[in-house]
């Protein structure tokens, strides 16, 4: 038997990759590493915005709770009192009188990017979630001391669209919750 051996010009050329391999590998790889710097932009977009619209949700809950806590105390009173009205005369930030009428929008709560509240003097800090709330009409039933009252919280902020380059989009959160007042 014979064996085949390969000429030696043949291997010659058969050894390494062409010009045109080379180029078209490097395009191919140039094409990829654009596609994962583009990712990275909308990736870090959407985590900012997340940390944003995370925030913003757990304000909306705390001014909420706030409005709960005042009418934990008007309602813990209704319960006291036999007329079933509550002892407390004072304007309270939230419910007000504890009359159940609807308020508009109460004074803007201003918070920094880490949700720490801001005075409204303060012109050095720089304000990035504003909270606004309302209530709605409630009821006061006397004979069973209790009253309910709907709030509702709206917090909104400025966030970066990517697609819009240096623009902002406002963007906005509303929450609502029954509280016995």
């Amino acid at each position: 038997m014979t064996a085949l051996i390969p000429s030696p010009t043949k291997a010659l050329r058969q050894r390494g990759f062409t010009m045109v391999e080379l180029l078209m590998a490097m395009a191919i790889f140039a094409i990829g590493m654009l596609g994962l710097a583009a990712l990275q932009v909308v990736s870090i977009s959407q985590g900012a915005g997340g940390r944003l619209r995370g925030t913003a949700a757990f304000l909306a809950h705390s001014v909420l709770d706030r409005a709960a806590a005042e009418g934990q105390v008007t309602a813990a009173e209704r319960q006291a009192n036999t007329n079933g009205l509550p002892n407390s005369t004072t304007s309270w930030t939230f419910i007000g009188a504890a009359d159940a009428v609807a308020k508009a929008d109460g004074a803007a709560l201003l918070f920094d990017i880490n949700g720490r509240p801001i005075d409204a003097a303060d012109k050095t800090t720089p304000v990035v979630f504003t909270a606004t709330w309302f209530s709605r009409t409630g009821s006061v039933n006397v004979g069973t001391r209790s009253a309910l009252q709907e709030f509702v919280v709206n917090v909104t902020w400025q966030e970066a669209n990517p697609k819009k380059g240096t623009a902002l989009d406002t963007k906005a959160i509303s929450v609502s919750r029954y509280v016995r007042i």
